[in-house]
């Protein structure tokens, strides 16, 4: 046999198709494939033949995005209600605190100065009966009253531990002042 030259090879209409009919290749899109041909081979998409790997999934945002999403959300609204309840009752805690502070140090004229003045409380009334206060311990506030807030805890007057427990109300400055006070338990009422 002679030789092959550029001119010796068959038009390309004439040579035989790559891929087997039925499989999308050679067959007009929308016609039926030949009878006996092969239909599509499991697990591999319309079109792709043997040797071809099927299509990948489109990934979706899965349990573990939505999972972590709801933790961080819940994180967030845990700790902004922790903060505004702390903020609500530092304001009282305070206030009682530099008041009972100023007792122990016998500054009784400084004590009657954090009073709301609307509330009578004298110099006198506070010597009398913090005359001797070694130590105090506020811990507790109660916003949940009628006209302002309580708190509570305990003092050591002349070496003796009795509850302390002191109303409350903001003052034309809008601090919190102590209005009263007097030796029991702070109820809490919800």
């Amino acid at each position: 046999m002679p030789p092959l030259t550029g001119t010796d090879f068959p038009p390309p209409s004439a040579q035989p198709p790559m891929t087997p009919p039925g499989y999308g290749a050679t067959t007009p899109p929308g016609s039926a494939p030949p009878p006996g041909a092969p239909g599509p081979v499991p697990g591999y998409a319309q079109g792709a033949g043997p040797g071809f790997p099927p299509p990948t999934p489109k990934k979706g945002r899965g349990c573990l995005f939505w999972g972590v999403l709801a933790f961080i959300a819940f994180i967030v609204l845990v700790g902004g209600c922790s903060i505004a309840g702390y903020l609500l009752v530092r304001g009282p805690i305070d206030a009682t605190n530099n008041f009972l502070a100023e007792a122990a140090a016998a500054d009784f004229e400084g004590a009657a100065a954090l009073t709301a003045p609307q509330c009578n409380l004298t110099f006198a009334q506070i010597e009398q009966d913090l005359s001797g206060l070694s130590n105090y311990t506020i811990l507790i506030a109660n916003t949940a009253t009628g006209s302002g807030t309580q708190t509570g805890g305990t003092v050591v007057i002349n070496g003796t531990t009795l509850p302390f427990r002191a109303e409350l109300v903001k003052n034309a400055s809008d601090d919190w002042a102590v209005c009263s006070y007097e030796f029991a338990d702070l109820e809490i009422s919800s």
